[in-house]
């Protein structure tokens, strides 16, 4: 079961801005695209993925490390694949970058201090 800060929080990332092209199409269209607006110095990614009538019972994520090289082409062609294969689900990327967020805003929004 994923806590509920942990889902606030996964949710508060997915909301930033990414910059990206994926911002010009609607929820679970952002994934199917290029890679053209990928911020150069990003350090995660988040993909979040669900079922779309079902979103809370089937909400999972994953967090990839591009510092470690966690994010493959493999993981591109699994994005690009879910649509032909399970079009009942969305997914949603975006890029995080560490020298964009401040942890303090976090902080206030999660009641953490």
């Amino acid at each position: 079961m994923i806590s509920r800060g942990l889902l606030k929080t996964t949710l508060l990332i997915l909301t930033i801005p990414s910059g990206s092209a994926a911002m010009e199409f609607g929820p679970g269209e952002a994934a199917g695209g290029s890679q053209r607006g990928q911020a150069a110095t990003a350090d995660f990614k988040v993909l979040v993925w669900y079922r779309r009538d079902d979103a809370l019972g089937t909400f999972k994520y994953q967090v990839y490390d591009l510092r470690k090289g966690e994010y493959s082409a493999a993981v591109d062609a699994w994005i690009k694949d879910i649509p032909a294969k399970y079009p009942a689900y969305i997914v949603l990327v975006r890029d995080v970058d560490l020298g964009m967020v401040q942890i303090t805003c976090f902080a206030g929004h999660m009641g953490w201090g």
